[in-house]
């Protein structure tokens, strides 16, 4: 089977893990944070198993470890109960699956088992690239998907990761922090940048959906938005970062778990979807008569003048196009 590094400052889980994964078939290799980061380097292993805190080194330290190494090594990070905005931290970075502790037997098996087994088709990695995520623009032609990322102050480390998710899949993300510039108007700002978005991503957490303030207003101006969009528009998404309640105003969306192992994916399909949509209007737009006259009059009469042109046939090889008078002139 495959090559496992376990890591994990409690010895009785990692004696505990070692032991399942080992009857499973697995080679185990086990340790604490500082042996296991020399161990990263020195081998080549199939997957990562690791807790994300640990007195002498940081989880995120082996994630971003593992995710250099050549090829990238499949991690599954592991979780206290209270610790539910690392794991979400971690899945932003890339970690494939996140165990909360206490865990059981089954759901550790589960999950070895998916890193090994051939992944579903639509969540290959390799299935989403870039050209996915463009959309036709009058300007540039086309641009990427600009997504409006609604979200709590408090939720800003979660938001953040999963902003580089998304710009790393070749979306653009707009996110208050990076996007305006001082001294700009909140009040005037947001609800343009909403406006100017192809798809919002409402990020709502526990903290989040009690808490008032500007995230609440900037979810008016979203769900303003949305009902101004065509029926059946992907254009509001909620975004669940951890288990918590839906805002009533927000349900009648389907929403996405995002502390899902396979939240990211469904989310993507959904901003892969929206732009298909914008790319079918804009190709359904082109192809009105309307469009198409409009287009003909902009380009002009052949030759650059302005009047009515008449095509005259000179022969089966040749044709002349001729303003009236002329036409006159030569009968």
């Amino acid at each position: 089977m495959g090559r496992i590094l376990l890591c994990d400052h409690d010895e009785a889980l990692l004696l505990s893990l070692s032991r399942i994964l080992e009857a499973a078939g697995h080679t185990v290799t086990a340790g604490d944070g500082p042996s296991f980061l020399s161990s990263l380097r020195a081998a080549d292993f199939d997957l990562v198993i690791t807790d994300l805190r640990m007195p002498e080194v940081d989880g995120f330290q082996i994630l971003a470890a593992a995710k250099e190494h050549q090829p990238p090594i499949p991690v599954i990070a592991t979780s206290g109960s209270s610790e539910i905005p690392d794991a979400v931290r971690a899945m932003g970075a890339g970690a494939r699956d996140f165990l909360i502790k206490p865990f059981e037997q089954r759901t550790l098996e589960e999950a070895v088992r998916a890193v090994f087994s051939p992944p579903s088709e639509w969540l290959r990695g390799e299935l989403f690239t870039p050209g996915d995520f463009l959309v036709p623009d009058p300007v540039q032609g086309q641009r990427p998907l600009r997504v409006f990322i609604c979200h709590s102050s408090n939720d800003k480390v979660s938001v953040r990761a999963l902003c580089e998710r998304l710009s790393d899949h070749g979306i653009d993300p707009w996110l208050d922090e990076r996007n305006l510039l001082a001294g700009q108007e909140w009040d005037e700002e947001i609800p343009k940048a909403v406006r100017n978005s192809d798809v919002v991503v409402v990020c709502l957490s526990a903290g989040s959906v009690v808490k008032k303030g500007y995230l609440q207003k900037e979810l008016r101006v979203a769900i303003d938005a949305a009902q101004e969009e065509p029926e059946g528009s992907i254009f509001l998404i909620p975004a669940r970062l951890e288990d918590c309640g839906v805002p009533d105003r927000l349900r009648r969306y389907q929403w996405v778990d995002l502390f899902d192992p396979e939240g990211f994916d469904r989310l993507l399909r959904s901003l892969r979807a929206r732009a298909n949509s914008l790319r079918g209007a804009r190709a359904a737009t082109l192809k009105r008569p309307e469009t198409v006259a409009a287009q003909q009059a902009a380009a002009g009469p052949p030759f650059g003048r302005d009047c009515g042109w008449a095509p005259i046939v000179r022969s089966t090889r040749h044709r002349a196009f001729l303003c009236p008078a002329e036409t006159a002139d030569r009968n």
